[in-house]
C-alpha cells in the first residue's frame, strides 16, 4: 500500500538548498549594485538606471530573498512536524495516515469549513495536491482545491487587449480597435488558463469536463488516492471543494460506484458536500437524497458568471441548498476562496439551518495527508 507523507531528511536537505539559494541571490544583488555604481558608465541614462535598480529591481530581489528564506523555514518546520507525526502514529497505525497532525481549534462544522476555505486561499494544500483529513472520531474530510486565482489570465489578457486595440485602430479605426481588444483579451487569457500545469487541477481539464462532459481526471485521481491511503470502505466523508474542486466534489457525490447513498455499489458514505466557486447548481438533482449539499456562489465571481451562461440551476432538490451572495469582485476576479470563507464564517441567516444540522460534526483534531493528483 502506498505511503503518503514526506521524507523528513529530504525536506531538511531541500530547506538547506532553498536557504543557500536565498543567500546567493542576496550576495549577487549586493555585488551587482557595487559594480553598477562603480562602473565607467556615466550620464543621465546611467543615473536613471541606477534609480530604477534601487527602487524596483533591488526591491523585487529583496522580496524574493525573503520569500525563499520563509520557504526554507517552512520546509524545516514541515520536516519537524513530519517526524513528530510519524513517531506518534508508528505504534499501531494500520493504514497510510502517517502524516501531519491537525489541531482541532474549530468548535463547529461552520468554522471548520470556513477555515478550510481560508487555507485554500493561502495555498494549502499546495498546487498539485489535495487533502485527506482523518478526524479522531473516524470521520473524514476530503478537501478539493481548484483554480484559485484567475487574475493572471486577466492581467495578461488586458495587456494583450491594449496592444491589439492599437493595432486594430491603425487598420480599422474604432471598430478595428474594439475587435482587436476583444480578440487579444480572449485569446491571451484563454491561453494562460488552458496551459497544462502537470496536475489534474487545472483549467485544461476543468473546462472540457464542465462544458463538454468529458471524463474528469481529478475525480479518478481522488478515488485512487483514497484507496491507496487506506480510507476504509463505508467511511463517512464530507467533501469540500472550490472551483474545479467543487465540480469534482459533485461528480464524486453523484457517482454510484463511489457514494453509497447513490447506490449499494458505492464505496464510501458521502454525507455532506460543500461546493463553492463553481456553477454546479444545475446538477443538484444528481446528488442523492442521502447526501446533504451546500452550493454557494459569489454573484461577482467571474468563473461562475461565465459558466452560468450554459446551465440553468435545478430548483428545490431535496437535501441541496443552493445560495448566491454578493461578495468581493477584486480578489482573484471574485473567485478567491477567502471570499467564500468570509461568507460562511459570517453566520449568514440563509445558511443557519444547513450549518446547524452539522453541529460540531467534522470538527476536532486528527491527521492529514496531501496526495498528488
Amino acid at each position: 500500500m502506498a505511503m503518503y507523507g514526506a521524507d523528513s531528511d529530504a525536506l531538511d536537505r531541500l530547506s538547506e538548498q532553498v536557504a543557500a539559494a536565498a543567500q546567493t541571490l542576496a550576495h549577487g544583488s549586493t555585488l551587482l549594485r557595487h559594480r553598477l555604481y562603480n562602473s565607467a558608465w556615466v550620464g543621465q541614462d546611467a543615473v536613471s538606471f541606477q534609480r530604477e535598480w534601487d527602487t524596483q529591481h533591488r526591491t523585487t530581489i529583496r522580496e524574493t530573498v525573503g520569500f525563499l528564506n520563509n520557504a526554507a523555514q517552512q520546509l524545516k518546520d514541515q520536516a519537524r512536524a513530519q517526524r513528530e507525526a510519524s513517531a506518534g502514529l508508528s505504534g499501531g497505525a494500520t493504514n497510510s495516515f502517517c502524516a501531519n497532525p491537525v489541531t482541532g481549534t474549530e468548535s463547529s462544522a461552520r468554522s471548520t469549513v470556513a477555515g478550510i476555505l481560508k487555507d485554500l486561499a493561502e495555498g494549502r494544500p499546495p498546487n498539485g495536491t489535495f487533502e485527506i483529513r482523518q478526524l479522531s472520531d473516524g470521520r473524514y474530510i476530503v478537501i478539493l482545491p481548484g483554480v484559485q486565482d484567475l487574475t493572471k489570465g486577466i492581467d495578461e489578457g488586458a495587456d494583450a487587449a491594449k496592444r491589439d486595440a492599437l493595432q486594430g485602430a491603425a487598420i480599422g479605426g474604432s471598430f478595428g480597435a474594439a475587435i482587436g481588444a476583444v480578440s487579444g483579451f480572449v485569446g491571451t487569457a484563454a491561453g494562460e488558463w488552458m496551459a497544462p500545469s502537470g496536475t489534474t487541477r487545472d483549467m485544461s481539464n476543468a473546462i472540457p469536463n464542465h462544458l463538454l462532459g468529458t471524463a474528469n481526471p481529478y475525480s479518478a485521481a481522488v478515488k485512487q488516492a483514497l484507496h491507496d491511503a487506506g480510507v476504509p470502505p463505508g467511511a463517512e466523508i464530507m467533501l469540500v471543494g472550490h472551483s474545479y474542486g467543487a465540480m469534482t466534489a459533485v461528480d464524486l457525490a453523484a457517482d454510484k460506484s463511489f457514494n453509497q447513498t447513490s447506490g449499494a455499489a458505492g464505496t464510501y458514505h458521502i454525507s455532506h458536500v460543500v461546493a463553492v466557486g463553481a456553477d454546479t447548481g444545475w446538477r443538484a438533482n444528481q446528488i442523492p437524497k442521502g447526501t446533504d449539499a451546500l452550493i454557494a456562489n459569489n454573484r461577482l465571481d467571474t468563473a461562475v458568471l461565465a459558466e452560468e451562461v450554459r446551465h440553468k440551476d435545478t430548483v428545490g432538490h431535496p437535501g441541496v441548498m443552493n445560495v448566491d451572495f454578493d461578495g468581493d469582485s477584486w480578489k482573484g476576479a471574485g473567485h478567491d476562496p477567502s471570499i467564500y470563507s468570509s461568507y460562511i464564517r459570517a453566520e449568514s441567516p440563509e445558511l443557519s439551518g444547513w450549518m446547524s444540522s452539522l453541529g460540531d460534526s467534522f470538527s476536532g483534531s486528527g491527521t492529514s495527508v496531501q496526495p498528488r493528483v
